[in-house]
């Protein structure tokens, strides 16, 4: 609770030196973008599936680096994993180089594809300017509300649909049951709900141009950190652990309820139904699907 109400509070004197000083971290994130969009990474095609690995693997990374170095650690787990979490047995070497049989199919469903057709159709133009620093962070908020109301419809009709269960997401749900879930179960996907995943994700991020008939679009650094947040939260929230900096612990106690995390996920996965949103809880409760609190796994 202690580093909670330190991370809460350096959250809240961010926020109020971005308003105070509102010109000045306008102009900073210029000066960055000027930096920034010479560089070779950000100007490349495929940087933001490249943002997605790279963050993936250094989020996997700390989170093999945790349990690796605090093996017999059990107070963050939420409630429901204690008994059932299994700790990896890699050194402190192997954290760094490690990637499961899922991550190489990823690599063959997702990112090979996405750089042959980046290579093929070169189309990246980087904006020269770059708006304020309150329309950077509104942009990747809506991204992340956008995402989390595609995947919903999606993941429910996944459920909902024998067929489509079957072949897109039954492999996924095997964390939870065929064995426990853990952050490595993140990337447990079929080839169908890889790009289930990525088409979800292409259309939120082309939305606003969408909605606007192209006279609006996000903003390649918005883009950056929505994708880089959306990678963490996916994380955390097959990772088992409850810890202080993840999202429902920071935002204030009476929104809590707003936001799903590691316990409702955790759920879904043991009872196979229920809470089909990815961060939040509203649509899960106008439509039936949120799950009460975590009772044992057999009622």
């Amino acid at each position: 609770k202690r580093i909670t109400a330190y991370l809460q509070l350096l959250i809240v004197a961010s926020a109020l030196i971005l308003l105070v000083f509102k010109e000045s971290a306008d102009s900073l994130l210029k000066k960055l973008w000027v930096y920034l969009q010479e560089n070779p990474i950000i100007k490349w095609d495929s940087c933001e599936p490249f943002m997605v690995f790279f963050t993936f693997r250094a989020v996997m990374t700390i989170y093999d680096l945790f349990e690796c170095l605090n093996p017999h650690y059990s107070h963050w787990l939420i409630p429901e994993a204690k008994g059932s979490h299994v700790r990896h047995k890699r050194n402190v070497l192997k954290c760094f180089y490690y990637i499961s049989i899922e991550g190489f199919l990823q690599l063959g469903y997702y990112y090979i594809p996405i750089l042959v057709f980046d290579y093929v159709f070169p189309r990246r133009h980087l904006p020269k300017t770059i708006p304020g620093v309150w329309t950077i962070i509104f942009q990747t908020i809506a991204m992340l509300v956008t995402y989390d109301f595609c995947f919903f419809w999606c993941h429910l009709f996944m459920h909902r649909h024998r067929g489509a269960y079957k072949w897109m997401h039954a492999k996924h749900h095997e964390a939870g049951v065929k064995y426990p879930l853990t952050a490595w179960g993140t990337i447990a996907l079929s080839f169908g709900q890889t790009w289930t995943n990525l088409f979800c994700s292409i259309f939120t991020v082309n939305s606003i141009k969408f909605l606007t008939l192209g006279n609006y679009s996000y903003h390649p650094l918005a883009r950056i950190i929505y994708n880089t947040i959306t990678v963490f939260w996916l994380v955390e929230e097959h990772s088992g652990y409850d810890m202080p900096w993840m999202l429902h612990n920071l935002v204030p106690s009476k929104l809590a309820f707003l936001i799903g995390g590691p316990h409702a996920h955790h759920a879904h996965h043991c009872r196979g139904h229920g809470n089909y949103e990815k961060w939040f809880t509203y649509l899960d409760t106008l439509m039936g699907t949120r799950l009460p609190k975590f009772e044992s796994i057999d009622n």
